[in-house]
């Protein structure tokens, strides 16, 4: 009678402790950005130097099962993490086990706004604007679609709306879609704000 009762007792206390070491295998000893690159395999993440080893396993993607990672890929500043290893706070490093590299996911603008500059000349179909506080991007993918007197990038000068669709990176708005149009009144308006004395 007593060693079933050993058996139940060993087993309540074993069983806890086996699926909290499971949880923590699949839970990431520290998600973040990566702060500082001297290499692809000498980096840090939120300030902790990260040690990798040759059983460290490094994947690419936003779920697992993540897809693994090309060796010797670069590693960029500001890139998001999860990092599954042991923390050592004293020594302010993580010994990684796995290493998933998070897809990054543009953001995407859109807007009406008046160009306040033209940062480049239209050469080779690209042209760079600043309109609604950002730098928006038109290159040779970029479906562009004029309006009446404008009929080229080369017409596109200050003072002329532009409705735009993109994503951010390297700072600037890459816009897969632009619309030009003059900054007009038509005749009808014209006499409108006369006839209302504006």
């Amino acid at each position: 009678m007593v060693r079933p009762l050993v058996v139940l007792i060993l087993l309540s206390v074993l069983v806890p402790h086996r699926a909290i070491a499971q949880s923590s295998a699949l839970t990431p000893a520290l998600s973040g950005y990566i702060t500082h690159v001297s290499a692809a395999s000498d980096f840090d993440v939120n300030g902790l130097h990260v040690i990798c080893t040759s059983s460290t396993q490094t994947f690419q993607g936003s779920t697992d099962p993540a897809v693994p990672r090309i060796s010797g890929g670069e590693v960029f500043f500001g890139e998001r993490v999860d990092l599954y290893g042991k923390i050592d706070r004293k020594k302010h490093e993580i010994e990684a086990t796995k290493i998933v590299f998070r897809k990054f996911k543009p953001e995407v603008f859109s807007g009406l706004a008046v160009i306040d500059r033209i940062l480049s000349s239209p050469t080779s179909g690209e042209l760079m604007v600043r309109a609604d506080g950002y730098r928006i991007s038109i290159n040779s993918s970029t479906q562009v679609d004029y309006t009446s007197p404008i009929s080229s990038l080369a017409e596109v000068k200050p003072n002329v709306w532009i409705t735009y669709h993109g994503t951010l990176r390297d700072g600037a708005i890459m816009a897969d879609r632009a619309t030009f149009q003059p900054n007009d009144i038509s005749n009808r308006e014209g006499n409108l704000l006369k006839k209302n004395g504006i």
